[in-house]
């Protein structure tokens, strides 16, 4: 494809990279909209969404290395709106998912949807970005195995660190 018809369809480079984020996270928001049912156990749908997610990051390796280190740059107009403007779509539709789950008595009604939400996130992007170096922390064996990461994520996101019975 020519300089010219990609110009034709995007006025400036930032709208075309814009465009090709926002198709990325569009693809991802229908797996999520998949995969977070409040007729179906919380536990199995938060397992599903972080390997979803993990699985996402990996097959779109370099879009989400672009977005990272965009977002770096906490105070640039592309951060706030790639933020704002793309990002906070899919954010929305967990915290969404764990509000209506709290409302329906599915999981504790005095945890914070956003601080839940951004962990399930960051716990993945840091799994993500250093998975090949996380191989180097003594027993760190789930480097190697994404489910078996997204898993043990969920369980503890679910279940906490209590010494409680864990919720079933």
């Amino acid at each position: 494809m020519s300089k010219s018809t990609v110009f034709h369809h995007f006025e400036t480079k930032q709208a075309l990279y814009m465009a090709v984020i926002g198709e990325a996270a569009s693809e991802f928001g229908q797996k999520m909209d998949n995969v977070l049912s409040i007729d179906r156990d919380v536990n199995g749908c938060i397992k599903a969404f972080q390997i979803q997610h993990l699985e996402h990051l990996q097959r779109h390796a370099e879009v989400a290395r672009l977005i990272l280190r965009e977002l770096q740059d906490n105070d640039s107009e592309l951060a706030v709106s790639l933020v704002r403007d793309v990002l906070a779509r899919n954010f929305n539709r967990l915290v969404e998912y764990l509000d209506r789950a709290s409302a329906a008595g599915l999981i504790r009604k005095d945890l914070d949807a956003h601080a839940t939400a951004l962990a399930l996130y960051s716990a993945n992007v840091m799994y993500f970005q250093n998975r090949a170096i996380l191989k180097q922390l003594p027993g760190f064996e789930l480097a190697d195995d994404p489910k078996a990461y997204a898993e043990a994520v969920t369980e503890l996101v679910i279940n906490g660190l209590s010494l409680k019975e864990p919720q079933q």
